[in-house]
């Protein structure tokens, strides 16, 4: 099977390495990517081409979400950031180097329940409606739903759907 969809470019990379370093610069953390990475980000194993918005996606979700939390993992740390709404999953290794880390980005690829024995940086995509919606019910059938969602989210919820 061949991927229909553009290739990732050494540029495109380069691009996106920018904009990846702009964000983790304030935690002093520079990003790289190994040959292998560009290598297998348009590999035809991941099915689906993995897209520069995927990846600009994913570093801008991982640095909101976990930015302050991967420098503390410390040097010579091995983990993987997967994003649970496409399925890509980037094992990288954090390395010490001149008074800042490297994330070095070892491989990519599009793979559903992809299992590592090391940590897992989780992300996700933005919820549906409907997906916050059935959470918030089954948090008010929890017996003490007070404590999950408040009275002020459940009245969001109603004109929300109001306007559904």
């Amino acid at each position: 099977m061949i991927l229909t969809e553009k290739f990732i470019t050494k540029s495109d990379l380069s691009q996106i390495e920018k904009y990846a370093d702009k964000l983790f610069a304030k935690v002093k953390v520079d990003v790289e990517f190994t040959r292998h990475f560009l290598d297998r980000v348009n590999d035809e194993r991941n099915k689906k081409q993995i897209t520069p918005a995927e990846l600009t996606r994913l570093f801008k979700q991982t640095y909101n979400k976990h930015g302050k939390k991967i420098p503390q993992l410390g040097p010579d740390a091995e983990a993987v950031i997967k994003d649970m709404q496409t399925d890509i999953n980037m094992p990288f290794v954090l390395k010490y180097k001149d008074g800042e880390f490297e994330l070095v980005a070892k491989t990519i690829m599009r793979k559903k329940n992809f299992k590592t024995p090391n940590p897992e940086i989780r992300v996700e995509g933005k919820k549906s409606f409907a997906e916050m919606r059935n959470r918030y019910e089954t948090c008010l059938e929890s017996p003490n739903p007070i404590n999950v969602y408040s009275r002020k989210s459940e009245k969001v919820f109603d004109v929300i759907s109001s306007r559904i």
